[in-house]
């Protein structure tokens, strides 16, 4: 959700004396199965420690961001990091193989080089091989896209990387790609 509905939400529950936590998370279904999601926690600290044991179940970490609305721009902002890495993995692989590399070739370029990272890792072999199951849709992320372009210019960030990666995500969702994974980024470039 955007950072309104977080504080709209932390006001509600305030004001029937319910507690709040802002809990936006990263990872898969496979990594909530397998305990490895990575939860960012804002709101009171005495109820970030109450509820460590239950997201224990199903996490790897618990990182503590601030008051109500810091997860939900620590969860935005990483977005925006994965969305641009995407699309400039995208680009990089179609710019490798239409120029003859071998694109399994040019993934374990990336593994070994500065720009290599688990995203690159998960997403690289599915683009290549034009699997864009999904784990975490286009349409999601180019939502979360617009909320931090909000939050750029309500802070007075310039954010063209975002805006274009943005653009070009909504774009692909209006074409009929939104429910497919957003490394779907890659599919015009097959």
């Amino acid at each position: 959700v955007d950072l309104e509905t977080t504080r709209w939400l932390a006001d509600g529950c305030a004001g029937v004396g319910a507690d709040f936590l802002d809990a936006p998370f990263t990872g898969s279904r496979e990594a909530a199965a397998a305990g490895a999601l990575v939860y960012y926690l804002g709101g009171d600290e005495r109820v970030v420690a109450r509820v460590g044991d239950f997201l224990s179940v199903t996490s790897r970490a618990v990182l503590p961001c601030g008051p109500v609305g810091a997860a939900t721009v620590v969860k935005l902002a990483t977005n925006l990091v994965s969305a641009c890495t995407v699309q400039a993995l995208s680009e990089a692989l179609a710019i490798a193989t239409r120029n003859g590399v071998d694109a399994g070739l040019f993934t374990r370029a990336v593994a070994e080089n500065a720009c290599g990272s688990p995203l690159a890792a998960m997403k690289l072999p599915g683009m290549s091989a034009g699997d864009f199951e999904t784990h975490f849709s286009l349409s999601n992320m180019a939502k979360d896209s617009r909320y931090a372009r909000v939050l750029a210019r309500e802070a007075g960030v310039e954010s063209p990387a975002i805006d274009a990666v943005s653009a070009r995500m909504h774009e692909l969702a209006d074409a009929g790609l939104g429910g497919f994974d957003y490394s779907v980024l890659a599919k015009p470039y097959l």
